[in-house]
């Protein structure tokens, strides 16, 4: 998947836009691969670097996303943030299952439940009503 394929991520029921840098304005005017802006709800990436770099800047850039909602105005600053979304990137990349569990957990069939609390209290339906 590229950059340009992905839908709006929302936080917090906001729609942040993610907005490929084609043209390395973020490289030439700012000195930086990745852009938040909190007012254009905007996640903007730089797109002549490695895709797992574009990976990474895009976590890093939401992880600000998340701060600017989830934190209440107190944002966090450029080294917290990228060590979290530095960390959560290795994290995620490491281990798929733990993405397939996060975002399809599998719900057990009910009988199950009920087979192991009968093996754990036994059969109720021969115990005497509570009087």
């Amino acid at each position: 998947m590229r950059l340009d394929e992905l839908q709006p991520i929302i936080v917090a029921g906001l729609d942040y836009a993610v907005i490929p840098d084609y043209n390395n304005k973020l490289i030439q005017e700012k000195n930086r691969v990745g852009e938040h802006n909190q007012i254009q709800l905007t996640l903007e990436v730089c797109v002549d670097i490695p895709l797992l770099l574009q990976a990474q800047t895009l976590l890093h850039e939401l992880f600000h996303a998340i701060g600017a909602v989830y934190m209440e105005g107190r944002l966090l600053d450029e080294v917290d943030v990228a060590a979290l979304s530095q960390g959560f990137f290795q994290v995620l990349r490491d281990n798929p299952d733990l993405v397939e569990f996060l975002t399809n957990p599998t719900v057990e069939p009910a009988n199950d439940y009920t087979e192991v609390l009968a093996s754990t209290l036994g059969d109720l339906s021969t115990e005497e009503p509570c009087s």
